[in-house]
């Protein structure tokens, strides 16, 4: 098992996804959790032996649907 330990911002679903788990089992192995709203900064979580969720690349996007303006030759 690791440990994680909560950051000003972090919720319990964020730091699910992030890992890999879902909120049921980080609330298991943390029986101090009794809500899952309230999680404070400063303490540490134990979280389960995975790895963590790669965050996707966003990829450029390229628009082919353009027009060209007229233009004037005179």
């Amino acid at each position: 098992m690791s440990t994680y330990t909560i950051k000003w911002g972090d919720t319990l679903s964020g730091i699910a996804r992030d890992n890999n788990t879902d909120v049921n089992t980080l609330m298991s192995l943390n029986p101090y959790i009794t809500n899952a709203n309230k999680i404070y900064a400063g303490k540490s979580l134990v979280l389960p032996d995975a790895e963590p969720t790669p965050q996707p690349v966003q990829q450029p996007t390229i628009n082919q649907n353009f027009q060209l303006a007229p233009t004037n030759h005179t």
